[in-house]
């Protein structure tokens, strides 16, 4: 039997499923959402609400009394808690870093272990990943971007007029990509 953790007043929270993962959903009703990973139980995960909101929640590490999630613009919402868990409501879509600060009682701040490990483990698939550049076609016009390659996929970067291009993929040869502008981004594929 599910049980949820924290729920918000629009539905969405946090819920443990009956196989013992954690949700983080838009809604609880319904079931959807993004599962808390097993090997980092207490990073953070977002899912959709709509098109400019995304529900941004997880379990509380010990020692943990309070959570504000900050969002791309900077703006800091006070998570709700409940059952061993946060949950909040922030004003972008799903897919940004959505930094956590995480407080004791005493309104400390509390370094997340799993942070450390998962920094270090970052680190070492950057070190050891094959450095190479990639022609992909943006704006009609193959460019070269930096491509870091490993076992499970790859990503490629570089400058493009005012912006930094960034694109990963697995199972996809990155050179037969072809990176163009959206002119209406809401109606166009990435919608929701």
């Amino acid at each position: 039997m599910d049980t949820v953790l924290i729920s918000l007043e629009e539905g969405a929270g946090v819920v443990r499923k009956a196989d013992g993962m954690t949700l983080v959903t838009g809604d609880i009703a319904q079931g959807w959402g993004t599962y808390l990973r097993r090997e980092h139980p207490y990073q953070p995960e977002s899912s959709w609400l709509d098109a400019g909101r995304a529900v941004v929640g997880g379990l509380l590490a010990p020692g943990v009394a309070s959570v504000e999630v900050i969002d791309d613009r900077g703006t800091r919402t006070v998570a709700s808690i409940g059952d061993g868990a946060y949950a909040a409501i922030i004003g972008q879509p799903n897919g940004g870093y959505e930094p956590v600060c995480w407080r004791d009682a005493g309104g400390a701040l509390v370094r997340r272990l799993w942070q450390r490990a998962r920094d270090r483990e970052i680190s070492a698939t950057v070190v050891s990943a094959d450095r190479s550049e990639q022609m992909l076609a943006i704006d009609g016009v193959r460019e070269p971007f930096l491509t870091l390659t490993t076992a499970a996929g790859w990503v490629a970067v570089r400058r493009h007029s005012d912006l930094t291009v960034t694109v990963t993929g697995r199972d996809i040869d990155p050179a037969t990509l072809t990176i163009k502008p959206i002119a209406d981004p809401p109606a166009g594929p990435a919608a929701p």
